[in-house]
């Protein structure tokens, strides 16, 4: 199960990015992502895939951002 604190920092994150697109590059469900975040799913190898991949757009965005 994901600690509370985790659950709002991953969503505060997601909120950030287009999951379904993340979702659609990694071949990956996005109704998955929600069944972790919702503790309807054990196994949490999705969300740590899209996870893993929106802190790396994230980081890219600011980065990009403190260019200008």
């Amino acid at each position: 199960m994901i600690p509370e604190d985790k659950k709002e920092e991953f969503k505060e994150l997601l909120q950030q990015v287009n999951v379904s697109e993340i979702c659609r590059r990694l071949n990956l469900r996005n109704a998955s992502v929600n069944e972790s975040l919702n503790g309807r799913r054990r196994n949490h190898t999705v969300l740590k895939a899209v996870v893993r991949e929106a802190r790396r757009i994230v980081a890219k965005q600011n980065a990009e951002i403190q260019n200008l």
